[in-house]
């Protein structure tokens, strides 16, 4: 059975998250700033999160953002003109999915529908 040291390599002491962003509209655009975070989408309608072209937002390749579906409105990961891969919804209220920029214009998305 792999255990969490298979997947995660800590350099100078555990991770964490740098903070969260409360999000409560029914669309955001991610910034520079939301890197390491968890952006918390809360809101009763459907909504979005999108993630701006390379060429707008250069967040560095292996970047990683949470987005957590606190809300009851479906959650739904978009991309301006990049490549997206991975399920791009959120399953349920409570679920979070993780944002991992793999290449300067290709984000997967871990988790999701």
């Amino acid at each position: 059975m792999a255990s969490l040291s298979d997947y995660f390599v800590l350099v100078d002491g555990p991770k964490k998250y740098r903070g969260q962003n409360l999000q409560t509209g029914t669309s955001y655009e991610l910034v520079l700033s939301d890197a390491g975070k968890v952006v918390e989408m809360n809101n009763a309608s459907a909504n979005t999160c999108n993630i701006p072209a390379n060429s707008a937002v250069a967040f560095p390749v292996d970047t990683r953002i949470d987005v957590y579906q606190r809300g009851a409105g479906q959650t739904t990961i978009t991309i301006t003109t990049d490549t997206l891969t991975g399920t791009a919804t959120i399953g349920a209220q409570h679920q979070m999915v993780s944002l991992w920029k793999r290449a300067a214009t290709e984000w997967v998305v871990i988790g999701g529908a």
